[in-house]
């Protein structure tokens, strides 16, 4: 009897010491911070494929919360004292990161990035953007001359797609884009720099006609928005590839 009562004490400590609180300030008792946390490095990266460093993820946050006010607050602490505010879905994490500047921290790891909690880490973050791509994430930016993401909306969306789709009609016939031979695919087009695959892993893209023209078309599409590179997810036949 005693040795099952030692278990079950044994058994009860283990749970209260493998569910120690999160010891944040300016946070209240009901934020879901690990999910915050991981909601938004998730978006970071599908911005720009990489893990951001935490100051990157402030202004990460900082750059929505702006936008969707139309970039009317010159700071956080502006926006937070303004009784006009919209509440942008990213205020929470943001005051976190900022009242923790010395508890939270990030370190790169090998696939992955560790979150660590007072010097000690906390949890793992290992994103993968293929799975991302096979899952239907949203996965369209475009970014200027330093990397900065630039704000699109639908019709941008619309317009691009629209031409892509009539480039890609001129040079495949629909033969050619059968399930068997279809590659999903993520892709930046840089200007002066072409093509870099970023899914299928460790491939590249072969010139042809159609990547020439559709080449042409983005970079006229890039330089009347002022943009130097963009992102999309597209289909094209798994001939087009070619292993690095």
């Amino acid at each position: 009897m005693r040795k099952i009562i030692l278990y079950i004490l044994c058994g009860f400590m283990f749970v209260l010491c493998s569910c120690r609180s999160v010891k944040l300030n300016n946070v209240s008792s009901d934020y879901n911070f690990k999910y915050d946390l991981y909601h938004h490095i998730k978006l970071f990266y599908r911005v720009y494929l990489r893990y951001p460093t935490v100051v990157e993820l402030q202004h990460f946050c900082w750059e929505m919360i702006n936008e969707i006010n139309d970039n009317a607050f010159t700071s956080f602490d502006e926006y937070e004292s303004s009784l006009t505010a919209i509440a942008a879905g990213h205020d929470d994490l943001l005051r976190c990161l900022l009242s923790n500047t010395d508890y939270i921290s990030f370190k790169r790891a090998t696939n992955g990035l560790y979150v660590l909690l007072g010097g000690k880490k906390w949890i793992k973050i290992e994103l993968d953007v293929c799975e991302m791509l096979k899952n239907g994430r949203y996965l369209t930016y475009i970014y200027d001359s330093v990397g900065h993401e630039i704000p699109i909306d639908d019709v941008f969306v619309d317009s691009l797609y629209s031409g892509m789709k009539a480039i890609c009609q001129k040079h495949l016939p629909d033969s050619m884009l059968v399930d068997d031979d279809a590659q999903l695919c993520l892709l930046r087009y840089e200007r002066n720099v072409r093509y870099q695959v970023y899914c299928p892993l460790n491939y590249k893209i072969e010139q042809n006609d159609h990547m020439s023209e559709l080449g042409c078309f983005l970079d006229t599409f890039l330089l009347k928005r002022n943009a130097q590179t963009i992102q999309i997810a597209t289909v094209f036949p798994q001939s087009y590839f070619k292993e690095n």
